[in-house]
Formats: C-alpha cells, sequence, structure tokens
C-alpha cells in the first residue's frame, strides 16, 4: 500500500479524467439523490408498458396481457397442471391512435427486445422452477424459486397485474414442496452466486448511509464512528455529504483519495487536491473548481497604460498564459471546493484553506481508514497522526472504517472530542450489511481462509 505523503504525479492526475462506467455512475447518482431522499430506490429494469413508453391504463393492460403474456401462462398451466383464473375477462376498448401506433411499433421488434421486459423474464423463471420440479432436479428447483421469490418483491412498477397474480400462485402452490435446509445449506450459489439477482436487483441506500446522512444533518458538533463492510459504500458517501456540507477527505492511502476523486469528477462535484502540501498555495483546484484565474500587469508599447486587473485601470489585465495557451489557475480561490482530498500530512493545511472560504460548522472532516498503521508499534505516520487530530479545529468528523474499533475501546478520543467541543454528540454507526464475500488473498494470490489455518 502506498503512504508517500508527496504530490501527485500527472499519471496520478491523469487517472481521476477517466469516467467511470455507466453502471456505476448510477450508483454514486444513486448517493448523491440519497441525501436528500434516504428511501429513494431506482431498477433498471422495465415492464412492458414501461418498455414501450405508453401512459399506464387499464384497457392498455388488458391489451398488453392478452397479446403477449396470455398464451405464455396458458401452456404453462396445462403442461404442468397449474389452476389460475385470470381474472374477470375484461373487454377491451379501441386504444387511441398514439397507443396504436407504439403497441404496433412493439410488434414488430419484439423479439429483439423480449429479454429486456421484466414479465417475460419472470415466466422464463417460472417455467424453470416448474420444469425442474417435474424433472426431480432439485437443486434447480431450489435456486430458481428462489429466485422467483426475490424477484417477485423488486420495486419496478407497472408489472401487468394478470402475470404478477399467476407469479405469486405458484409461489405459494409450491412453498410446500421446498426443504429449507437444503437451500440454506447452498445459499452461495442460490443468493452469492445468483447472476440473475444481480442483473435485476434493485438499488437502494445501505442502512449505515441512510444513518450517516440523517446524524450530520444535526447541527451539533458530532464524533461519528462509522463501521461497515468493505465494498458497501462508505468511501463514495461524501458524494452525497456535499450536497449540503464542504468535505474535507483525509486518507493515508492515496490510491483511495484518488479513487474518490475520480468518482467526484464523473458527478461534476468540485474537487481540490492536498498532497504532499506545506502550505496553501501547494493546494491544485481541479479544472472544474476554478473561481479566477492569475492576471498580471501589462503595459502596453504604444500607449504605455497599465492593463491590470486593478479598478484603477481601464483595461483588464491579461491572464497568465502557459505556451500551450492555456490560462493559469488561480489555486489561491478555492470557495467553489465541495470536496477537498488530501493526504495526512497535508490536512491541517487543508484545513486552513477551507476555513478560508467556509464556516467550519459546515465543514466535515471525513477521515477513511483512520487505523492505517496503528497496528505498529512505532510508524513515521504516528506523530502526524497525534496532531493533526491535536490542531484539528473542525467539530464535524467522521471515522470511516470496517476495523475502526467500537465505542467502548475508544473513550480517551471521545472524551477528548467532548472536552473540545461543548455539546458534542457522539453516533455510533456499525453495519453488518453485505451481498457478497470479500476474499482475502495471499502473497502467492491464494484465497486465505481462518479455518485453514
Amino acid at each position: 500500500m502506498n503512504l508517500n505523503q508527496v504530490k501527485l504525479t500527472k499519471s496520478e492526475w491523469n487517472s481521476t479524467e477517466i469516467p467511470v462506467e455507466e453502471e456505476e455512475q448510477e450508483i454514486l447518482n444513486l448517493i448523491i439523490k440519497g441525501f436528500e431522499d434516504p428511501d429513494y430506490i431506482y431498477n433498471k429494469n422495465n415492464s412492458m408498458i414501461n418498455f414501450i413508453k405508453i401512459p399506464y391504463n387499464e384497457n392498455v393492460e388488458n391489451y398488453l396481457y392478452k397479446e403477449y403474456f396470455k398464451e405464455i401462462i396458458d401452456k404453462l398451466c396445462k403442461k404442468y397442471d397449474i389452476s389460475y383464473n385470470d381474472l374477470e375477462p375484461v373487454k377491451l376498448k379501441r386504444v387511441n391512435s398514439t397507443e396504436e401506433v407504439r403497441l404496433e411499433n412493439i410488434k414488430k421488434n419484439i423479439e429483439n427486445c423480449g429479454n429486456k421486459i421484466f414479465e417475460f423474464y419472470l415466466l422464463h423463471i417460472c417455467e424453470l422452477i416448474l420444469k425442474y420440479y417435474k424433472k426431480e432436479k432439485y437443486e434447480k428447483f431450489y435456486k430458481y424459486y428462489y429466485t422467483l421469490s426475490h424477484l417477485n418483491k423488486l420495486i419496478i412498477t407497472n408489472i401487468n397485474k394478470k402475470v404478477k397474480s399467476f407469479i405469486e400462485i405458484v409461489l405459494l402452490d409450491y412453498y410446500v414442496l421446498l426443504d429449507k435446509k437444503k437451500l440454506f445449506s447452498q445459499a452461495y450459489e442460490y443468493i452469492e452466486n445468483n447472476h440473475e439477482l444481480d442483473n435485476y436487483k434493485d438499488y437502494k441506500l445501505y442502512q449505515h448511509q441512510k444513518d450517516l446522512f440523517s446524524c450530520c444533518k444535526n447541527a451539533n458538533p458530532k464524533l461519528v464512528l462509522y463501521i461497515a463492510p468493505t465494498g458497501t459504500g462508505k468511501t463514495l458517501s461524501p458524494l452525497g455529504l456535499s450536497q449540503q456540507f464542504k468535505i474535507i477527505f483525509v486518507c493515508a492511502a492515496r490510491h483511495v483519495g484518488l479513487a474518490l476523486a475520480k468518482s467526484s469528477i464523473s458527478m461534476n462535484k468540485k474537487i481540490a487536491f492536498a498532497f504532499g502540501c506545506e502550505q496553501k498555495s501547494d493546494i491544485r483546484l481541479h479544472n472544474f473548481t476554478v473561481n479566477k484565474y492569475v492576471y498580471h500587469k501589462y503595459i502596453d508599447d504604444e500607449t504605455k497604460i497599465c492593463t491590470c486587473s486593478s479598478k484603477k485601470c481601464n483595461k483588464i489585465g491579461k491572464a497568465i498564459t502557459y505556451k500551450n495557451g492555456s490560462k493559469k489557475i488561480d489555486h489561491s480561490d478555492g470557495k467553489n471546493v465541495e470536496i477537498m482530498i488530501t493526504d495526512i500530512n497535508s490536512y491541517l493545511v487543508a484545513m486552513e484553506y477551507m476555513c478560508d472560504f467556509n464556516d467550519k460548522n459546515n465543514l466535515i472532516m471525513y477521515w477513511d481508514e483512520p487505523t492505517i498503521t496503528l497496528d505498529y508499534e512505532d510508524h513515521e505516520l504516528h506523530p502526524i497522526i497525534s496532531n493533526t487530530w491535536k490542531k484539528n479545529i473542525i467539530p464535524n468528523i467522521i471515522l470511516s472504517s470496517a476495523t475502526l474499533p467500537h465505542k467502548e475501546d475508544l473513550i480517551n478520543t471521545i472524551n477528548n472530542f467532548k472536552e473540545k467541543y461543548e455539546h458534542a454528540i457522539i453516533y455510533n454507526i456499525t453495519s453488518h450489511d453485505c451481498n457478497k464475500s470479500i476474499p482475502i488473498i495471499n502473497s502467492s494470490n491464494f484465497v486465505e481462509m481462518p479455518h485453514l489455518k
């Protein structure tokens, strides 16, 4: 792990400019939206009505059922002896011209887009359940039963009611046939390694992210002990917090800060860097963040008139430019900065810089992995960490780590914080939420397991 407290290299700077993948952008957007609406959920899959972009009405729903789903369900009922009454048949009314055009268009490309329509996928999984049970292939039956029961709970709007009714009847009829012990014994295969669930899942905040956003909205000074598993969005949470607060993100491991910078730039967040800084003039703004450019005095050879940016002059001064013609950024003006990313050694410089432009009560010190190096008896970063804690003046601190000691093990730290900030509140956010395992790889690139030792 690179713990060097030095300036960014050109390659490191350039790496932050590479946009993240579209799927990751959707997650980042969820975190940002989730700050204002913690219950925000989205699912990128479409029901038939949503896919063809027709406003919902009962007549269209019945038309689509009769045209595309009824035949599939009737065949399944006949083949597997399922008793299903698809509700009272409704007399179809004539659809309007706009709906008629769209419904005709869907007929032309239904074969190409069928896998994008959620109802078709539900019926496909339903068929697999029935087939594997009939063939007595119970392991596959268990897998697809669990899959269908999970898919049936997803937040996808305008799912055809008659299709959903059929799915629920199948789930109910076959529930009594489950061997729950066998289902549990194959949990890794049926749940964690189930690609169907990955492709059709809901996207929403983890509960620990909701708790974090909620407690940070309290105006009192606060120390948040934020403990959650690796890979559950702790490091990206500053994107949501930056909707209301200015963030100073500090971490000893520079690759973590660079990853946050890349995500922030992809979401048009205004960021700055403080790596290897000894003074505020060493801080560098990203291009999105620039408020103004540096100007200098320029004397016109003919008129001898000063054209600097001073109000006493008649003309605006010329910006200093580099050889390639780009303007020179005024890095001393950081009033646009939303997220400052810094190493430990540069934190106090970054703190003073941010306090020049913001009320310290509106700042959050987000210390990612504060336990790095603390497993050593002696380390060169120890005095820097101690000095940072003593001289910090920002009253809102988040200590974020999967391995952070619990509240009862940090009594001295907590008491020190309470003495320093009147009316301070201590929040202890602990989560065990995760949907995948994080393997530990040894130096030979093999997975290490505690029980194999």
